[in-house]
């Protein structure tokens, strides 16, 4: 009776011990899904952006939708339109933009600094290569 005690411990520590190791297999996942490599050493993973154009089905990356004039964040103020929004109306001191009732249109490619609040829209409408 001792003896068949003793194999159930073995067998159970050998059962347990599998669903260990299956448990710590399953929780790895694949080189692909955590960017290691096959040594489990970590990669970085670089994404780039890209947007799919409806008419075509074609995919961009962001290296073609933007030149590196749009991806520089400096300006210079004082050559800035400035457009002062005020609740359902707002205006604007420079060219390239028009105001029509609670409705902002921007028609013209240059820097915008919008200020306030507004209950309306404001469209951007200039040329796709603007």
């Amino acid at each position: 009776m001792n003896m068949c005690k003793h194999r159930r411990m073995k067998l159970a520590a050998v059962v347990i011990g599998l669903l260990m190791l299956l448990m710590t297999l399953t929780g790895c996942g694949t080189a692909a899904e955590t960017g290691a490599d096959s040594t489990g050493s970590s990669q970085a993973v670089t994404e780039t952006a890209a947007e799919t154009d409806a008419d075509t089905g074609t995919e961009s990356s962001q290296d073609e939708m933007f030149t590196d004039r749009d991806m520089d964040p400096s300006y210079d103020e004082s050559e800035a339109t400035k457009i002062t929004l005020s609740g359902s109306s707002a205006s604007a001191d420079g060219n390239g933009v028009s105001v029509s009732g609670s409705t902002v249109t921007i028609s013209e490619e240059g820097v915008y600094i919008l200020s306030g609040k507004l209950t309306g829209q404001v469209i951007v409408e200039a040329e796709e290569t603007a």
